[in-house]
């Protein structure tokens, strides 16, 4: 892992280093950031975690803790286009 994100592709969203069109997806996330009590608590848990799992365990950190409530279409699958993007739009 090269900075804060697990994900290369959700590092580069972040970096706003993806041309438009690369991907395409809808992904419906809450609590995010989270509470500062939620966050605290997390916390202790990542550190007691972190500690009994193996080394090369990712246990993610406090700033990407959210709620994922629907993935309607994963962000990695990649470009929408052509015969796709026109069955979704008939959908």
């Amino acid at each position: 892992m090269t900075g804060a994100w697990a994900n290369p592709i959700v590092e580069r969203l972040a970096a706003q280093a993806v041309p438009p069109g690369e991907f395409c997806g809808l992904v419906l996330n809450c609590s995010w950031p989270m509470p500062q009590d939620v966050c605290q608590q997390y916390d202790r848990f990542r550190e007691e975690l972190s500690a009994a799992m193996p080394p090369e365990a990712y246990v993610y950190p406090t700033s990407t803790l959210h709620c994922t409530v629907a993935t309607l279409r994963a962000f990695t699958a990649g470009p929408l286009t052509g015969s796709d993007r026109d069955a979704l739009v008939k959908a």
